[in-house]
């Protein structure tokens, strides 16, 4: 890996690793505080608004990061009356010309062929050297909204290299990823009834970007090799296979981004846990996860047929399995 691959890859760690316990104010603060580290930048700006997609309007918010003291007030005199709207007018004005999907602002460059035709806006631009930005129709987070970010570059003369933009595209996908797992992880610390489900992400190497205490707990518990930093072999090979279980836990994965990250949602399975069962329901569980036919488990436990029977409809039911080959599967993964 080259050296300015490795930086990247250990920026966007960083940036994952800023999720747990933020705010969204102060979390977007923090990544373009550890962008700036990366590539230096004059100032940046993130713009989140969902008013449009919605009858009642409801109005974004802004996190500014190093902007000039007059650029709020700059920027919001752009929305004029004759538009007929008070929004954010630079979402506004990329929606006159969106199709509703992912927007890039031609790379973006104000003073350049921008897709925003209007004299003012890219008079604009140039004062304030917009450098490069994005505009993502976000409804990953269940709000059905849309954020803007936007870099700036070091000088008004002074324009980021083409490497930057491409790296600055890169760690802006990221960042969104980031932010759309801070607000999944607000929402489970104020909604008691989620907290069984959980969120991290890894890369195809299994290094952990976002993790909760009690996820780690569980997977320590069910492999004492795992760090802390990268998942258990087992559930990386589950992960690889699409497999629905590994041991206690269901899984379901989402690409994020085109770097190979994995976005992972673990939940604990209810139906992994066999106290429930009395001592003869685990011996026949025993048997019929090892493959035992019922007649097999009858013999074996010196017991009829049908009690037999009896007892794996129970069994099935409490470990919440649909029948043998479903119960001999989480036994494999036990």
């Amino acid at each position: 890996m080259l050296e300015h691959d490795k930086e990247l890859h250990k920026t966007i760690e960083k940036i994952y690793s800023s999720v747990p316990g933020c705010l969204p104010g102060e979390h977007w603060q923090s990544m373009f505080a550890i962008v700036d580290q990366f590539i230096p930048i004059r100032g940046a700006w993130m713009g989140h608004s969902e008013w449009w997609l919605h009858e009642d309007y409801r109005e974004g918010y802004q996190e500014f990061y190093k902007m000039p003291d007059d650029f709020a007030a700059s920027y919001f005199s752009m929305s004029t009356e004759d538009e007929g709207n008070s929004g954010d007018p630079l979402v506004i004005k990329a929606l006159m010309a969106s199709d509703n999907n992912t927007l890039r602002l031609s790379e973006v460059l104000p003073d350049r062929d921008i897709r925003m035709s209007t004299d003012a806006y890219l008079q604009w631009g140039k004062h304030y050297a917009i450098g490069d930005a994005i505009m993502f129709h976000d409804e990953f987070s269940g709000t059905k909204a849309s954020v803007f970010i936007a870099f700036y570059r070091r000088e008004i003369e002074n324009d980021f290299n083409s490497h930057e933009h491409q790296q600055l595209l890169i760690l802006k996908q990221h960042m969104m990823a980031a932010h759309r797992l801070l607000l999944q992880d607000i929402s489970r610390r104020f909604d008691a009834d989620k907290t069984e489900g959980y969120l991290m992400l890894v890369d195809a190497l299994g290094l952990v970007y976002h993790m909760e205490d009690t996820i780690e707990k569980w997977l320590r518990s069910m492999d004492l090799s795992f760090t802390g930093k990268h998942l258990p072999q087992g559930l990386l090979d589950a992960i690889t296979q699409r497999l629905t279980s590994w041991r206690h836990l269901t899984i379901s994965t989402e690409m994020i981004g085109t770097k190979g990250f994995l976005l992972v949602k673990l939940q604990k399975n209810a139906f992994s846990d066999t106290d429930s069962l009395t001592q003869m329901e685990n011996k026949v569980a025993d048997l019929l996860g090892q493959g035992c036919t019922i007649k097999q488990v009858a013999n074996e436990m010196n017991i009829a047929v049908s009690t037999a029977s009896s007892h794996s409809k129970k069994v099935y039911s409490k470990l919440g399995v649909s029948g043998k080959h479903a119960l001999v599967e989480l036994y494999r993964n036990l």
